[in-house]
């Protein structure tokens, strides 16, 4: 159906197709916006005799609110396998670019001054892959790495899937990720192990996977190509620890009244400069200074039931794991204060991995 193709289009683009991509290729985003506007506009008004008009609601709740309810399998699959390859395609190059200490993709100028001016003290080579920026890229990886954890897959897959992202992450040279994504591993299996009926029978291939998992991970990290920021920094910097701590400053200051409505980008960059910041390494406290605590409430509650209602049908482990990781992950940086990408891949990867979607997005003999 012509339909389904721009709807697969449109997701290649949102996937693969990343600032710095846009910038190597000598593409304007411009371009890619209008190219994206035009795909979501086509989706209602292509050939409209071969769809029914319920049918228009349900593309909208696929691209606008993501609780999607078609049974619409094909389509299920080819979106399910676009995400993979994405995945594997995303990790691959993250992983050839410090193993041949090199970027296949540079970065923009807005990207390289935010790298530049966040982490002038970086030790060891980040990679950028298809997104750009090492803290959005990890927090996109980690966000599917989580879904996988927690999925129907078979042990070997389901781990296969996870320490090739997790090679990424340490590409990315992401403490926080790399730490949580870790910490949400052993945690998870853990509970799997003790109280999952469901894997009685894989006990033994899971704790044999994990153990490999858990030596290749302290391999790499331990060769230093990978995830040396972390051997080298520690988990907290003295530079990281003053940034988080030092811009509660701000409301020293000032009143929670002034920041109802939010101020200009330039009132922001002032109010950071004059407080000896270079950045606040959180989104919330960006979203409170330049959009203000209403639109923060509004947002807060408009995303808490689009993700009440993506996850009805998760255990509640499965919740903690999945939401409670990219909370936390998202809220150690300020990857979403540029952008909603993170949040694209959250919802997508919250309705295909679903224990409902995936039945029908898998084949059989990958899962459970």
């Amino acid at each position: 159906m012509l339909r389904d193709r721009i709807l697969l289009i449109y997701f290649f683009i949102v996937f693969f197709i990343g600032r710095n991509v846009t910038h190597s290729l000598g593409v304007p985003n411009m371009v890619i916006f209008i190219l994206l506007s035009i795909l979501f506009v086509a989706i209602f008004i292509v050939s409209p005799c071969q769809t029914k008009p319920s049918d228009k609601n349900k593309y909208l709740s696929l691209l606008v609110f993501p609780d999607w309810s078609f049974s619409k399998i094909n389509l299920y699959r080819k979106l399910f396998k676009l995400l993979i390859v994405f995945y594997v395609l995303e990790c691959g190059i993250a992983i050839g670019e410090v193993l041949f200490h090199n970027h296949v993709f540079g970065l923009d100028q807005l990207e390289e001054s935010s790298i530049d001016s966040v982490r002038i003290d970086t030790k060891g080579f980040r990679s950028y892959s298809l997104h750009g920026h090492p803290l959005q890229n990890a927090l996109i990886v980690a966000t599917i790495m989580s879904n996988v954890l927690v999925s129907s897959f078979k042990p070997i897959y389901k781990y296969t899937l996870w320490i090739l992202g997790f090679i990424a992450i340490l590409g990315f040279n992401t403490r926080s990720s790399i730490i949580g994504c870790c910490a949400v591993l052993v945690c998870y299996t853990i509970w799997q192990l003790l109280y999952d009926k469901s894997i009685t029978r894989y006990k033994y291939q899971i704790l044999f996977l994990l153990l490999i998992v858990l030596i290749v991970g302290f391999v790499l990290l331990m060769s230093g190509r990978f995830g040396g920021r972390l051997l080298e920094m520690g988990v907290i910097d003295s530079s990281s620890a003053v940034v988080r701590i030092d811009v509660w400053r701000i409301f020293d200051f000032y009143a929670l009244s002034d920041f109802l409505f939010g101020m200009t980008y330039d009132n922001y960059s002032y109010l950071l400069t004059s407080l000896g910041l270079y950045a606040t390494e959180n989104f919330w406290i960006d979203w409170v200074l330049l959009y203000g605590i209403c639109y923060l409430l509004f947002n807060v509650i408009l995303l808490g039931v689009i993700i009440f209602r993506l996850f009805r049908c998760y255990s509640g482990v499965q919740k903690t794991v999945v939401i409670g990781s990219f909370i936390l992950l998202a809220s150690t940086n300020n990857s979403l204060s540029t952008g909603y990408l993170p949040l694209i891949f959250f919802f997508v990867c919250a309705k295909l991995f679903s224990p409902m979607s995936i039945k029908f997005s898998v084949d059989k003999k990958f899962l459970l």
